[in-house]
């Protein structure tokens, strides 16, 4: 009979078998209570980090899963601002040739207040590697206000060129109360030339 190389077939059983019914009662117990602890040990230890490692596997699922969601979104965001600047360049290159100036004066004559823009002094604001900021001070002098919310809602909303006002101040005038001073930076984008 070929002789068992494996570690179970290595334990002499019926010594330890003899061994064990020698033993008084008492430590037959002992010894049979601690036999099955190691069983059970040997048992649920395997089983406990293998549910344990499951468990932080199924976390880090879980959190790979909220960053892909996140991703999902951010390229969802991506993909919306570049649609609306592929817009913004289409409005802004239609737009080109158009000249801030004349388009203020052309707004102030639609609300008829031409004769009360007092000075357009132009304004080079920022530049980026697509654009230019440029812009004009403006100046109205002796306007009433109804007139003035007119034209800049008419700066504001003009489809002759993309513009925005910014740093208004309104100070009435001394001598008339109802005549306004106003003065306001208007500013456009404008697409730089490409070689």
């Amino acid at each position: 009979m070929a002789k068992s190389t494996s570690l179970l077939g290595r334990i002499p059983w019926e010594e330890a078998y003899a061994a064990f019914l020698a033993l008084e009662p008492k430590r037959q117990w002992l010894a049979g209570a601690t036999v099955a602890g190691v069983l059970l040990l040997l048992t649920f230890l395997p089983i406990s980090c293998a549910s344990s490692r499951l468990g932080k596997m199924e976390s880090e699922y879980l959190n790979s899963q909220k960053n892909l969601a996140k991703l999902a979104e951010k390229v969802q965001e991506y993909t919306n601002l570049q649609a609306e600047k592929a817009a913004l360049d289409a409005d802004l290159k239609k737009n080109k040739g158009a000249s801030l100036a004349t388009v203020l004066e052309g707004l102030a004559s639609d609300v008829g207040i031409s004769k009360n823009i007092n000075s357009l002094k132009p304004r080079k604001i920022a530049s980026s590697d697509e654009y230019d900021e440029q812009g004009l001070d403006v100046q109205l002098k002796g306007v009433n206000l109804q007139n003035s919310v007119d034209y800049l809602e008419k700066i504001e909303n003009s489809n002759k060129l993309r513009m925005k006002v910014s740093k208004l101040q309104i100070k009435p005038k001394s001598s008339k109360r109802a005549e306004l001073d106003v003065t306001f930076q208007v500013s456009t984008l404008v697409p730089k030339e490409t070689p």
